[in-house]
C-alpha cells in the first residue's frame, strides 16, 4: 500500500524560527520533484498526484507557511518573499541541491523566486497555472488583490517580479512543462502560452479543465510529467 511519511522540520531561518510541515515520498536516490501548493490548499492538494509520480521520483510536498500546519513567527510577515525564505532554508537543510519544481497559482511565486535566486538548483519546471506574466490574469485574478489581505495584497510585487522571472526564463533557458487547465478563470490560458516568447522549446499544455486540474486531470499530468522529466535527462 501506498504510504506517503510526513514530516515536521525544526528550522532557524533569518525571519526567525519556523517549523516546516511536509509530506515526502518515493525513493531518495532518485531525482527529487518539489511540490508548491495553491491558496488557500495545503501539501494534501497533492495527495492523489503523489502516488502516481513517487515511483519514479523522490517527492516533496511542503506547507507554505501562510495555511495549514507550517508554523512561523507570531510577527511573520505573509510575502511572497518571506514565504520563499521559509521554503530555501528547509531545502536547504534537506541538503537538496538539484530538482524539479511543479508551481501553482500561489506556489508559483515562491517557485520561480527560488529558481530567480538558486539558479543551478532547479533542473525543471512543471507549471500548472503557474503564472509569470500580467496578461495571464483573468477578470477574476485580477480582483483579488483587492479585495484580499496580506498575500493578495502582496500580489503587486509579484508584478514587478514577473520581469525578474521573465529574464531567468531567457537566460537560463530552462525546461519548462505547461500543463493548464483552459478553462480556468483566475489564470487564463495565455498565462502559460505566453511562456513561448522567453522558452521557445516549452512545451504547453491546454487540458480540458478548468482551475482544479488535479481533481479531474492528475492521471494526465502524472504522465505528461514523467515524459517531459525524461525527455531533459532528469
Amino acid at each position: 500500500m501506498y504510504r506517503p511519511a510526513c514530516h515536521d522540520l525544526a528550522l532557524t531561518t533569518s525571519l526567525g524560527n519556523a517549523t516546516v510541515h511536509y509530506f515526502e515520498a518515493g525513493n531518495t536516490s532518485k531525482p527529487t520533484v518539489l511540490l508548491l501548493h495553491e491558496f488557500p490548499s495545503s501539501s494534501n492538494q497533492f495527495r492523489d498526484l503523489i502516488p502516481l509520480i513517487s515511483d519514479s521520483y523522490h517527492v516533496l510536498a511542503p506547507d507554505l507557511s501562510v495555511f495549514n500546519l507550517t508554523k512561523v513567527t507570531s510577527d511573520f510577515v505573509y510575502t511572497s518573499d518571506d514565504l520563499t525564505t521559509i521554503i530555501a532554508t528547509w531545502v536547504l537543510a534537506l541538503n537538496i541541491t538539484s530538482h524539479a519544481v511543479y508551481i501553482l497559482d500561489y506556489g508559483a511565486p515562491v517557485g520561480l523566486r527560488l529558481a530567480v535566486h538558486n539558479l543551478d538548483h532547479i533542473a525543471a519546471i512543471i507549471s500548472q497555472i503557474g503564472n509569470a506574466y500580467d496578461s495571464g490574469f483573468g477578470l477574476e485574478g485580477k480582483e483579488k488583490p483587492n479585495r484580499q489581505l496580506d498575500l493578495f495584497y502582496d500580489e503587486r510585487n509579484n508584478l514587478s517580479f514577473y520581469l525578474k522571472a521573465h529574464e531567468y526564463f531567457r537566460t537560463s533557458q530552462v525546461p519548462l512543462l505547461g500543463a493548464w487547465g483552459k478553462g480556468d478563470p483566475a489564470f487564463v490560458p495565455v498565462g502559460t502560452e505566453v511562456i513561448t516568447k522567453d522558452l521557445p522549446n516549452a512545451q504547453i499544455n491546454l487540458l480540458n479543465a478548468g482551475h482544479f486540474a488535479l481533481e479531474t486531470k492528475r492521471w494526465e499530468i502524472a504522465r505528461l510529467m514523467k515524459e517531459f522529466l525524461k525527455t531533459v535527462h532528469f
